[in-house]
């Protein structure tokens, strides 16, 4: 009984603090990624807003160095964010990087978010995008 009692006091004093410890994460840091004016071509498509839409991606590398998930993507994040939104395309992107270590290795983490837009044929004129004046370049 008393063998007993001296197991549950090691459970308690040191494997539950260190069971924490391993699970818990040691650092935390964002880097800002960028601001986009749009993720696939539009080409002067009408389109009406179907609003805010995010989406994320993520991976895993196991002791900091050896990839265990596939590799996070920008472009994965942005397809995420369309779908939840049953969107078209994405305008007025803005995405960020996330990294977190942990004991057993790091996570990376893409935020994106954006305005979801559905191309229509019905949406008004002033809903296209302004396209910007080409210059004509003259080589000699």
């Amino acid at each position: 009984m008393v063998m007993r009692g001296a197991i549950i006091k090691v459970v308690i004093i040191f494997l539950i603090p260190f069971a924490v410890v391993c699970a818990s994460c040691v650092s935390l840091s964002t880097k800002a990624g960028g601001i986009e004016p749009g993720f696939l071509p539009m080409e002067g498509k009408k389109y009406e807003v179907a609003g805010k839409a995010s989406g994320e991606s993520s991976s895993f590398y196991f002791l900091w160095l050896i990839p265990f998930t596939p590799q996070h993507r920008l472009e994965e994040a942005l397809r995420l964010a369309m779908q939840e939104k049953g969107a078209d395309n994405l305008i007025d992107i803005r995405w960020y990087v996330e990294r977190q270590i942990w004991i057993l290795g790091t996570v990376y983490v893409i935020h994106a978010e954006g305005t979801a837009i559905r191309f229509t044929d019905d949406a008004a004129e002033e809903n296209l995008p302004r396209k910007k004046p080409q210059k004509n370049i003259i080589v000699k």
